[in-house]
């Protein structure tokens, strides 16, 4: 195990909004393909590398840990890691040109496949959002083999999996890049991936229906999924386009009706890929990272190398950051491609972390959007119905608000650690925030059951 130390330097970037934008290489010189943040802890994160190489910090991203994914070597590329949402000791690392999904509980120290193929055929995680967690029962996890079609299920906290369906209508290129659970119906799974067809099941992904494609040429996957914390329904997606004469065949989709209807509300001309969702006072700040693919005939062309998008306020108005200080990796590539992104917040200032193929870089100030404190959701606590356990590691007596999507408090008392609090008013969708020894704050959705 080798440990990575960075210098950060402070670059200041302005957008157009005259607001200070800053960027600092926390993983230089390194192609990372995906990042997380523990749920649990806002200091600690991982990041996918190549050859089965993971980073971990537990200090918010100034040092990091360099681990291994069983044994290390070859050239497969960690696209997927992930931590459970309420055991920081379960962490899952899957990717291409990995055997299947390989998990660890205790904290990326040792690792075992836990989903691969009985007949030894390869088993691949196709990208950062090709697992995804059910938000109301985070023991239920669901997984995409990137080939296909086949979607599987765990509800042990991904000890054991089992295949649960193949999707219809599936052709031998498509691969599936993309699963996610809405959150306030754990019923609803979505799924996309090559030619953007929206797969979408109501029994838990048993059985699913195809509708239409996002995209008019068959070249563009999904990439990813993103759920609006703040308006019930709305979800986006972003898209990866493959040839470069098909140069209006991506760009951001948005569904308010829970999948069933979409249109494209921006970057028509731009492969993305990378999406996170700030929630803020009144709006949703996305984040929306570029991503050109490597095949030989893009010619070099497709629009998304490098780029990083910001909406202020508007999910249909960006604006660039791109101005990152991009650094050489191993293999000599500059910049290129955005593969996710992680929020956390580092001593109380909302932090925005991108892995690319130019390393891991951290931004804070990342909002001149006016952020209400008491609202701005995290999900941190383990949600039963319309109940919340405030969890072991908050020692002594802990006050809490419970507020409507419109910031108007509901309900407040005392707790303690270990005890459910319930909440006496039913509500579409109800937020709280919890305080103890008067500074540490943990914030949440709540979900009727």
């Amino acid at each position: 195990m080798r440990t990575l130390t960075v210098i950060l330097v402070v670059l200041g970037v302005t957008g157009t909004d005259g607001f200070s934008q800053s960027w600092m290489p926390v993983i230089p010189n390194r192609a990372v393909y995906s990042i997380c943040v523990d749920p649990q802890d806002p200091l600690t994160l991982y990041a996918g590398n190549v050859a089965r190489t993971i980073f971990k910090s537990t200090d918010g991203g100034t040092v990091w840990e360099e681990r291994a994914v069983g044994t290390q070597g070859g050239s497969s590329l960690i696209e997927y890691i992930g931590v459970h949402p309420t055991k920081s000791n379960i962490v899952f690392a899957g990717g291409q040109g990995m055997s299947g999904l390989d998990r660890s509980t205790d904290g990326g120290a040792t690792w075992n496949t836990v989903l691969d193929t009985p007949d030894g055929f390869r088993f691949e995680i196709g990208g950062t959002g090709a697992v995804t967690f059910d938000p109301n029962h985070p023991d239920t996890m669901y997984a995409l083999r990137f080939t296909y079609g086949e979607v599987y299920r765990s509800t042990d906290a991904g000890a054991t999996w089992s295949k649960l369906s193949t999707l219809p209508d599936i052709e031998s290129t498509d691969n599936m890049r993309a699963i996610t659970v809405c959150p306030d119906s754990s019923n609803l799974v979505m799924v996309s991936g090559r030619r953007c067809n929206i797969y979408r099941s109501t029994d838990y992904g048993v059985t699913w229906t195809v509708g239409k494609a996002l995209t008019t040429y068959r070249d563009t996957d999904v990439g990813n999924f993103a759920w609006s914390p703040s308006t019930p329904g709305v979800v986006y997606a972003t898209t990866q386009m493959s040839l470069f004469y098909n140069t209006t065949n991506a760009g951001l989709f948005k569904s308010s009706d829970y999948g069933v209807t979409w249109s494209r509300i921006a970057l028509v001309d731009t492969s993305t890929y990378a999406i996170a969702i700030n929630p803020t006072k009144g709006a949703d700040e996305l984040f929306i990272g570029g991503c050109q693919p490597t095949y030989p005939f893009d010619n070099g062309t497709i629009r998304g190398d490098s780029m990083v998008f910001r909406s202020n306020g508007i999910d249909t108005l960006f604006e660039q950051f791109s101005d990152v200080p991009w650094t050489e990796n191993e293999s000599g590539i500059v910049g290129y491609n955005v593969y996710g992104f992680a929020i956390s917040r580092i001593n109380g200032i909302p932090t925005l972390f991108m892995a690319s193929n130019g390393g891991v870089f951290r931004s804070t100030y990342i909002t001149s959007v006016e952020v209400d404190e008491t609202i701005a959701p995290s999900p941190t606590l383990q949600i039963v119905g319309q109940t919340f356990t405030v969890p072991e590691w908050m020692k002594g007596a802990c006050q809490y608000i419970i507020v409507n999507a419109c910031g108007m408090e509901l309900q407040r008392g005392t707790c303690t650690s270990g005890q459910r609090v319930h909440v006496s008013q039913a509500q579409s969708v109800l937020q709280y925030v919890v305080v103890t020894n008067g500074t540490d704050v943990t914030r949440g959705i709540i979900f009727p059951g």
